[in-house]
């Protein structure tokens, strides 16, 4: 005879197990958010420390000017006429041109300066196109007493904003050097995306401020002289610069569309280098041929292709700033004596 035993202990069922599943999960999530929200705090207490640091350790070298309501940094070495204008890269200040200003102020008084909300300048108004940073440099220029003619020299995105220069202020530019300079036509013609530039430059604002950008470039070797790079550096890591570089990005289609509304040239003495930083083929090719076109806008121009040389070492690098100076200086000799570009 078999006797059935009933048991009292209850069973588990699938109801519970879910909700045991949702209790977890919840307080998983509510673990992470704070985990987050703490990160994020000590990120900005970080980042706020670090640039209060920076500013009492990197001092401007120059003199700070008001200009429209915001102050401005310039700095100029030499004595001589034409005044050389450095007009840095894009996200980028005076201090690149360590390599470039000492050598030009033996000949030539030379001045670098900050555009607004890099460097040692504070931010100006938006939108943050050619004609506005063209403008700005020309208040810059007349408050720090510094009169044409200019042999205007920029890197990168500076092209831009010096041609546009040319056209809004005539008779004021002597001569000009490009130094791998954007084209108005490089981003369709590359291919490459202005809006997915432009989310990037939305997305790295907020990260600054929590101090991950300060991670991602505090060791970064730009090839300038130690005190140069670490300013450098801290100006890539501080929040303005990535505000900044917001507010450019925003405006990169003005900007490109006022640069190729600013015509040629005429005869005006005209360098052109060229770092390749690609491989054969491809953008290789069309970079090329971009630059030259850039070099035919002027009909007394030299255009140079520096082998080895890296976007940005063509003017921080010790091996290939020499080429920069040297067409400074072609540039220099041809605005001061009327005669035809040294090819």
């Amino acid at each position: 005879m078999t006797t059935a035993v009933s048991s009292n202990v209850p069973q588990p069922t699938v109801r519970a197990n879910k909700r045991g599943c949702l209790f977890y999960l919840k307080r998983g999530l509510t673990i992470l958010v704070i985990l987050v929200v703490v990160l994020a705090v000590l990120g900005f207490v970080y980042e706020t420390a670090a640039e209060a640091s920076d500013r009492q350790t990197y001092l401007p070298p120059g003199q700070l000017l008001s200009i429209d309501g915001h102050q401005m940094h310039i700095d100029c070495a030499g004595e001589g006429s034409p005044t050389v204008i450095l007009e840095a890269a894009g996200g980028h200040f005076s201090a690149e041109w360590a390599r470039v200003q000492p050598v030009i102020a033996q000949s030539t008084r030379v001045c670098a300066y900050d555009r607004a909300g890099y460097g040692w300048s504070e931010p100006g108004p938006e939108p943050r196109d050619a004609q506005q940073i063209a403008s700005e440099l020309h208040s810059l220029l007349a408050a720090a007493n510094v009169e044409p003619p200019y042999v205007l020299v920029a890197h990168s995105v500076g092209g831009i904003y010096i041609r546009v220069y040319n056209a809004q202020y005539p008779g004021e530019v002597a001569g000009m050097v490009l130094v791998d300079s954007s084209h108005p036509d490089q981003w369709a013609r590359q291919g490459e995306s202005i809006s997915t530039m432009q989310a990037m430059g939305t997305v790295s604002a907020v990260l600054s401020r929590l101090g991950l950008m300060r991670l991602a470039f505090g060791s970064q070797d730009l090839g300038l002289p130690p005190e140069q790079n670490a300013a450098v550096i801290a100006n890539l890591s501080s929040a303005q610069y990535w505000d900044t570089q917001r507010a450019d990005t925003a405006s990169i289609e003005q900007s490109l569309a006022q640069g190729q509304a600013a015509g040629d040239l005429g005869n005006l003495p005209l360098e052109v280098l060229a770092s390749i930083d690609y491989p054969e083929g491809g953008h290789r090719d069309i970079e090329i041929a971009l630059q030259q076109e850039l070099a035919a806008l002027s009909s007394n121009s030299h255009f140079q292709v520096v082998n080895g040389a890296r976007h940005i070492t063509l003017v921080t690098g010790e091996a290939y700033a020499p080429f920069a100076n040297d067409a400074i200086l072609r540039v220099l000799e041809a605005a001061r004596s009327g005669e035809p570009l040294a090819q």
